[in-house]
């Protein structure tokens, strides 16, 4: 393999995925493969992580916590916002697909951070906002611990979804929140204004076509 990494959108086909794999030791997905009612896609994404042992790693993002949220937790608040043919499609699948909990029980426990060093150069993972203290405490938070904050505590749980959705002009950031110093955020949503001003950012091609969600 002539590269470390490789991040792909979530618009990638399989061919490109398999492909990708030949080439790259491990392959990123920066969130919103399930955004389309596509849950064939999701269960793609995660025989493939399991058959090539964690070497295709799948980045939540905000959709996927009110998917995982109303698919294992019937969460009304979570519900409505998802389009009415993903919730028949939930419904549906909860009740007749053999698959549906143990693709929810992995979706569930996937960390919405991650750290990676790529080659000497760190590499920090997350849909919106990488949260340092909250990596340093618990590398392998989860949709599934997000979930038990917002019944325990909603203040931190509002706190901590800024690393799913960071919204310009309503969530701040304090410095000692962020990466170490010379570490690139990679995330998988429109950056904000704020967050570009403090961090380093580059797009990763494959095979000369940019297959990256990471912003500039």
């Amino acid at each position: 393999m002539g590269k470390d990494l490789c991040i792909l959108p979530f618009t990638f086909s399989e061919e490109v995925l398999e492909d990708s794999l030949t080439k790259f030791d491990t392959i990123y997905i920066l969130g919103g493969p399930v955004k389309y009612n596509d849950f064939s896609r999701l269960f793609m994404i995660y025989q493939y992580s399991k058959s090539t042992n964690g070497r295709v790693v799948y980045i939540p993002g905000l959709y996927d916590a009110w998917l995982c949220d109303y698919a294992l937790y019937y969460d009304l608040d979570a519900r409505v916002h998802l389009e009415l043919n993903s919730i028949l499609d939930i419904d549906d699948k909860r009740k007749f697909d053999e698959n549906f909990f143990e693709l929810f029980s992995w979706f569930a426990n996937l960390p919405l951070q991650r750290v990676y060093n790529d080659n000497g150069e760190t590499k920090a993972f997350a849909h919106a906002f990488f949260h340092r203290p909250q990596y340093d405490q618990n590398p392998n938070f989860s949709l599934n611990d997000l979930y038990c904050l917002k019944k325990t505590s909603f203040l931190e749980y509002q706190h901590l979804l800024r690393i799913l959705c960071f919204q310009e002009g309503r969530d701040s950031f304090s410095e000692d929140e962020l990466p170490e110093e010379g570490t690139v955020m990679c995330i998988g949503c429109h950056p904000s204004n704020m967050l570009q001003s403090v961090r380093s950012c580059e797009n990763i091609n494959f095979d000369g076509q940019d297959y990256s969600r990471v912003r500039n």
